[in-house]
């Protein structure tokens, strides 16, 4: 991502700016969180946004106690965050801890009522732990309260497969794809 230079300017911009650039530098597998994550910190010392920065470095390059201790920071210092809340369910997650990652999400869906993400997380929790009702119900949840976005269709196409439904697993990922490219 070429915004590492502009990333310190998003944090004027507004909070959800600095946090869509380091959610998409994360998912992207980006290098560059690395150096953002620690400008962050430099210009803005202790804070949650700079917290969550180090975690999402540290969940990215799979060191889990270190990104845990960081997203643990942000959500003491604002335990009104969802985004670190999210990550910090990322971490749990990774570590098997599956009681305190949907803990988390849960938190963070409470915190952000309008976003679907939190639910989506939950539902691939559930799956993970193959109670797969609970996961059905939670991407369904995803789906109604964001139907623009094709992941929950995906996701519940997995589970079709998992089960050996083929059909309907068929019938869910090509609905995906039909959104992805309309």
């Amino acid at each position: 991502m070429k915004m590492t230079s502009d990333a310190i300017h998003l944090v004027e911009r507004g909070e959800h700016w600095i946090l869509l650039h380091l959610a998409a530098t994360f998912e992207a597998s980006d290098s560059d969180l690395f150096s953002v994550s620690h400008r962050l910190e430099d210009q803005f010392p202790q804070t949650k946004i700079s917290f969550l920065a180090i975690g999402y470095y540290y969940l990215q390059n799979r060191q889990e106690d270190k990104a845990k201790g960081y997203l643990q920071k942000a959500t003491a210092l604002d335990p009104q965050f969802g985004p670190a809340w999210i990550a910090l369910g990322h971490v749990l997650s990774f570590q098997d801890d599956s009681d305190g990652a949907l803990s988390a999400y849960r938190t963070a869906a409470r915190l952000m009522p309008a976003s679907h993400m939190p639910f989506i997380y939950s539902g691939m929790e559930y799956a993970r732990l193959n109670l797969i009702t609970h996961a059905i119900k939670y991407l369904t949840l995803a789906r109604e309260i964001a139907s623009w976005d094709p992941t929950p269709l995906y996701e519940l196409g997995v589970l079709s497969y998992q089960a050996g439904d083929l059909q309907t697993a068929g019938v869910y990922f090509h609905k995906a794809l039909e959104e992805l490219n309309p």
